[in-house]
């Protein structure tokens, strides 16, 4: 029977960065503070140069007020329970040859986890890209 790994940091870390699915980390305004690297694989963006921006300028602009309406109501939600809230949302996002790719993501919100201070998003290509 193999060894149970240690579930440290590097072991986490694997998981994350090795995954097909688009992990991002954001401030509650859209400012993105991680992204793993299948952001670059799916979206065509370099992390490292869209890191400090706001996605949310690649979200489509017919999508942007219901995402900000799905995002208020699960904030405010999570004033009525105690633990994370999370809420499910489907939208277009720009790649960097300027198509869209549906997408779909779970956001969980721990603005007051120290470790992570925003909302974790995992997301995945329901859709190839179009114009």
């Amino acid at each position: 029977m193999p060894e149970t790994p240690e579930w440290d940091e590097g072991f986490f870390r694997s998981i994350v960065e090795k995954t097909a699915e688009v992990v991002k980390v954001c401030l509650p305004d859209g400012t993105l503070t991680y992204a793993n690297p299948a952001f670059r694989d799916t979206y065509g963006w370099e992390v490292e140069r869209v890191l400090g921006s706001n996605i949310m300028e690649c979200v489509h602009r017919g999508d942007i007020d219901r995402i900000a309406r799905e995002t208020e109501a699960a904030l405010e939600s999570s004033a009525e329970f105690s633990g994370p809230v999370s809420n499910r949302a489907v939208y277009r996002f720009r790649c960097s040859d300027g198509t869209y790719r549906v997408m779909e993501a779970m956001g969980t919100y721990l603005m007051d986890d120290e470790n992570i201070g925003g909302v974790v998003l995992f997301s995945r290509a329901v859709s190839s890209p179009k114009s």
